[in-house]
Formats: C-alpha cells, structure tokens, sequence
C-alpha cells in the first residue's frame, strides 16, 4: 500500500512539474512581447488580466491537477492568497471566518445610521436587508475556524441596538431549507430560488412595516418557469480550487422567468445602450447563460455585471413606487423580480473594484436626485476591516 500511494505522488509530481515548466516558459516568453504604457490604473490592470489569460497556457488544466492530487491525498483545505477554502461535511467550498467582535462594525453601523437619515430627510423609507452567507450552514473541519453563524447573529444585534429597520433573510431562506439548496455548492452566492423567495421576503417585510402594495400574482413562483441547465456553473469558489475539489461536481443552474407579459426598459449610467421589451429581453443577460466552466460567471445571467448604476422601469406600473437599492451581488437575482413589482428600480453598487466604469456613485446625492419612495441596501455577510460596501458618500 505505501509503495503503491508512493508511486501515485510521484506521478503527480512529475506531471505537475511538467505542465509548470511548459506553462511557465511560454508564459516567460511570452512577457518578451508586453509593453508598458501610460494609460490608467483600471484600464492598465484590464489589459494585464486579458494578457494572463491569453497567455498563460494550460492555467485551468494545472488547477485541476493540483486538485486531483489534493483529493487523492484525502486534503479539504486549501489556502489560496484571498483566503482558505474548505470542503464542508456537505460537500459544500466554502471558506475559513474569522471570530468577529462588536468594534469591527462600528464603522458600517455608522454609515447606516447616516444613510438611513438622509433616506428618511429626502422621503423615503429605508431598509436593510441581511443575507447570511453560506457558512452559516455548513460544518467545517475541527481544525478550520468557522464563526459565520456567531459573526451573523452579533451583527444582527448591533444593527437592533443601533435602531437600524433590518430584515433577516435567513429567516425566509430557512422555511425552505428542505425544499431546494440555498447556496450553490462551488460558489458563494445563493442559488436563484433562495434569490427569489429572498425578493418575496422584502416585499412582505415592506407591506408589514410601511404598507407598501406588492402584486401577489407577479411574487409567487407557481406563474413561473423554471428551467433546469444541469452540471453548468463552476462558481468563484470553484474556479480556485477546481472542479473536482468537491464531489459534487458542477452545479446545477436555474433559470426562473416569468409566464405572464411584462414590459421593462433596462439602462445603465456610463454605459451606452437601453434594452426594451419583456423580462428575459431586458434583465436576463443570455450571454453568462453559456456553459463555459472558468470564464463564464453564470450566476451574472440575472442583471448582467456588477454596474455602477443600473436603472429598470416598468412600463405596466406607471403609477408604482420608486425603490433605490444599494447592493453587493447577492441582490443579482432578487433585484430582477423587485422590478416587476415598481415603476423604476434604481440599483446601485457602491464597492471599491478596480474593472468599475464610471466614477462611484454618491448615494445622498442621487437620492436628492431622483427622490426615491424607498431606500433598501441588501448585503450579504458581515463587515471587515477593508469592506468598502459602506461607503456609500
């Protein structure tokens, strides 16, 4: 057996130092050929991110074999520079959380506190919406830390002690714990039936606390379609570690699309270009619907990308609300179904990524500006110490 398990690692390393040495070659002689210019930061580190791509060959297929002989030597965690990532009891990626105390969202509870003041002195009714992440459900081994579940709750208690309107979205995901995963194996996000009932607790959570009228028919799933694409999606989590680090493989991706007629116009501030017509024309993105495992973000086939500002009106609600929503990309698959039930939905992204277009949005301003009815921020997690969801002037 040892000189079996022998012979296997050194297969393994012999492999690897011959798809590094070939990769790593091309890749050197290729840098022979990349000329520097003076143009900016963001378009600079565009350009570099293309040139990698392009030219580091066989990077996907190295991936794959480091993880292959992870999982042969029986190891779930891996330590990359972003961060650990773990394979749960589940067979869920997931990755190592840190014990938070109270100091660490004085800051984020600040600008909440002075976002939800402005939202109420220009008109509007403000509210947060709290997404856990997925680590709140999943058991890591002994030796990794996972504090999720007690970082989530202390920071549901603070924004309470703070006098912050919060909703808590586990509470919804949890009475469907049973029916359907809440999060994709491979990735962090949610899966799309988690975002849409996630949209329906917002709504019931609205009419509750401000009386805001939803359109119950447009809020239940029964009148839509659902449509399976199996083994599709390799999430964020899974394009670091690679395909065969869990064994569940890819995961499953569903497209939820309305069965009755809707009318939307899509826009973009600093983007060009308006989309008209019917849900799947305006916020449904086909294009991040391609199987495509490493460089293709499926979960981006609702709203597209991570814009500064998106706008959707919907033309069959002419007399609706006006809702402004401030959010991280859990809200890609909630926002879409939101729509259906305004007259414009403002979404905006306020962090801190170098691929921006446009310069970041000022949201007392834009409140000023458009004068929403209602102001939501919906974020998944908890703050740290370089979180820059939070600056939201």
């Amino acid at each position: 057996m040892e000189k079996k398990k022998l012979n296997t690692n050194l297969f393994l390393f012999l492999a690897c130092v011959i798809f590094l040495t070939y990769g790593i070659s091309k890749y050197i002689y290729s840098l022979d050929t990349f000329e520097s210019s003076s143009e900016t930061d963001k378009t600079f580190q565009q350009r570099v991110s293309s040139f990698m791509t392009k030219n580091l060959k066989y990077h996907n297929e190295l991936i794959e074999l480091n993880t292959l002989k992870e999982r042969l030597l029986g190891n779930r965690v891996m330590r990359k520079s972003d961060g650990t990532y773990v394979l749960s009891d589940s067979g869920s990626i997931i990755r190592e959380i840190s014990k938070e105390s109270p100091e660490d969202y004085y800051e984020a509870i600040a600008a909440l506190k002075e976002l939800k003041t402005v939202s109420e002195e220009g008109g509007a009714r403000f509210l947060f919406c709290a997404a856990p992440n997925k680590e709140k459900y999943e058991k890591a081994p002994a030796n990794i830390d996972n504090y999720e579940k007690q970082n989530y709750d202390l920071f549901m208690s603070e924004l309470k002690n703070a006098g912050i309107t919060a909703l808590d979205l586990s509470d919804a995901l949890e009475e469907h714990q049973n029916e359907f995963d809440l999060y994709y194996y491979t990735d962090h996000h949610w899966t799309a039936r988690a975002g849409f009932f996630a949209h329906k607790a917002i709504l019931e959570e609205l009419e509750r606390l401000y009386g805001f009228e939803y359109d119950s028919y447009t809020a239940d799933i029964a009148n839509y379609n659902i449509k399976l694409y199996p083994d599709w999606f390799l999430g964020s989590y899974g394009k670091k570690t690679g395909l065969s680090f869990s064994w569940r493989g890819a995961d499953d991706f569903e497209l939820i699309t309305p069965k009755f007629y809707t009318s939307l116009t899509e826009s973009k501030l600093f983007i060009d270009g308006v989309r008209s017509g019917s849900f799947e024309e305006t916020v449904i993105f086909p294009d991040n619907l391609t199987k495509n495992y490493y460089y293709i973000n499926t979960y981006a086939t609702y709203c597209g990308d991570d814009y500064r500002m998106q706008i959707v009106k919907n033309n069959d609600k002419p007399d609706g609300k006006k809702i402004l929503i401030v959010r991280d990309s859990f809200a890609y698959i909630a926002a879409p179904f939101l729509s259906l039930q305004t007259k414009e939905l403002h979404i905006c992204d306020v962090r801190t990524i170098f691929y921006r277009i446009g310069d970041k949005i000022n949201v007392k301003d834009y409140i000023e500006e458009v004068k929403p009815d209602y102001v939501l921020v919906l974020y998944s997690g908890t703050p740290d110490p370089n979180d820059t969801r939070y600056g939201f002037f």
